[in-house]
């Protein structure tokens, strides 16, 4: 699989698993945290072949998330998706 490029990223969430709200959690754009961004896109690339990896991909936009071992956690990276 390919790896993700910074330039694609929308945003990141790091926090509690099942909702995506923000209230167990963050979000994070390159235009406001460039740092936490660049940390959560190298841990979704670091693991980019890993079978827990969740991809889903929509009309304009791919999801990539990742729980921890313990599934308390999760990482999600908001990419563009090419529209053709």
């Amino acid at each position: 699989m390919n790896t993700i490029k910074m330039q694609d990223v929308n945003e990141t969430y790091r926090g509690k698993t099942g909702c995506a709200c923000g209230c167990g959690g963050d979000y994070a754009t390159p235009e406001d945290n460039a740092n936490s961004v660049k940390r959560r896109v190298n841990f979704i690339n670091k693991n980019i072949d890993s079978p827990s990896l969740v991809v889903d991909v929509y009309k304009d936009e791919t999801i990539y998330e990742l729980e921890n071992l313990e599934g308390t956690r999760v990482t999600r990276v908001y990419v563009k998706t090419e529209v053709k």
